[in-house]
């Protein structure tokens, strides 16, 4: 999710600087020109109509069902862009509402054993042990992000599919297919990207009203229907990425006590008395914090995240042993 925001502002910049710097669009028509700036009054209306039209065997012209997007272009990438753009935006604000910005933070400046104890005790203190399960505000936090990302995703798959490529669900396949395997049996271009369209110009004169027919050429038209079949399939590519990563994670709540008691059994093989004492501290695990924990080994360091559980579990068998002994001094007391 930040490779593809990227990818997209980049083909941004690039298309508006295309679109808006260089010749974007070139015509001609049969009449000659009369009066000042013809030349560039018919190119600018061309440019700006709202619909072209196509020959057809008959000598006709039919206009295109669909509307004239060819200036839009740079504008609708930038907006895809921007949405996309959005899930950081809800990730931060879930990450910043729940401490982990500051404990992923807190991971990354890790140096020593202070370190650690205040991570530790940082730990404690946001996610104490509990028997009951509240519900998990970051779990939910990030599932919420992960479904704002596929309804993000999806809406411009839709998008694209309806208003660019025009319900041709084929055509990007077949660009991408072209550009891979350098396949030069493409089929005909979607209207929406023809390179070569006609135009209807309407002249306005002292008791006269003509109107022109120019052929306009689409210089850019070829290299936008590229960008978005390349955006197309890094678009589907995410859906599927976010979708395996959400089976990552039932996996490893499936696995919590097994994960758990593997980064306890690895510094205390030597102690199997203490397996009872294991289980019931990985019981009172809250969900939030084991992922917390699982994020930190993904993100950070393995070692780390070895390190703090193993140190929350000191930290669980000294209270353990301090709850025993009260209860030990009240019962002489009596």
């Amino acid at each position: 999710m930040r490779f593809v925001p990227a990818i997209l502002l980049s083909c941004t910049l690039l298309m508006g600087f295309n679109q808006y710097t260089k010749t974007s669009l070139v015509c001609y028509a049969a009449t000659p020109p009369h009066g000042h700036g013809f030349g560039n009054f018919l190119e600018n209306a061309c440019y700006l109509s709202e619909r072209y039209y196509e020959m057809m065997e008959s000598g006709s012209l039919k206009p295109f069902k669909h509307r004239n997007l060819y200036l839009w272009f740079p504008i609708i990438l930038i907006l895809q862009t921007a949405s996309l753009c959005l899930v950081k935006v809800v990730w931060v604000f879930i990450g910043n509402h729940t401490n982990y910005s500051y404990i992923l933070q807190l991971a990354n400046e890790l140096s020593g054993k202070e370190s650690l104890e205040k991570l530790t005790n940082r730990l404690w203190k946001l996610f104490p042990p509990a028997t009951s399960c509240g519900y998990p505000k970051f779990l939910l936090g990030y599932l919420l992000t992960k479904m704002i990302s596929l309804i993000i995703i999806m809406g411009n798959l839709t998008f694209l599919y309806v208003f660019i490529f025009l319900t041709d669900y084929q055509y990007p396949y077949q660009i991408l297919k072209s550009l891979i395997f350098d396949d030069s049996k493409l089929d005909d271009a979607n209207s929406m990207f023809q390179s070569i369209v006609l135009c209807k110009v309407g002249l306005f004169h002292i008791s006269s009203n003509n109107r022109i027919t120019a052929q306009c050429l689409l210089t850019w038209n070829v290299f936008y229907s590229k960008i978005f079949s390349i955006i197309t399939g890094l678009l589907l590519l995410c859906v599927l990425l976010i979708l395996c990563d959400l089976v990552k994670w039932f996996i490893y709540l499936l696995l919590k006590e097994r994960i758990l008691l593997g980064y306890l059994m690895k510094k205390n093989e030597m102690l199997p008395h203490r397996r009872e004492s294991m289980v019931a501290f990985v019981k009172t695990i809250t969900i939030d914090l084991y992922f917390l924990l699982i994020m930190i080994s993904l993100n950070v360091n393995n070692i780390i995240a070895h390190e703090l559980v193993n140190e929350m579990f000191s930290k669980y068998i000294n209270s353990i042993a301090k709850v025993n002994k009260d209860d030990d001094d009240y019962a002489i007391v009596v």
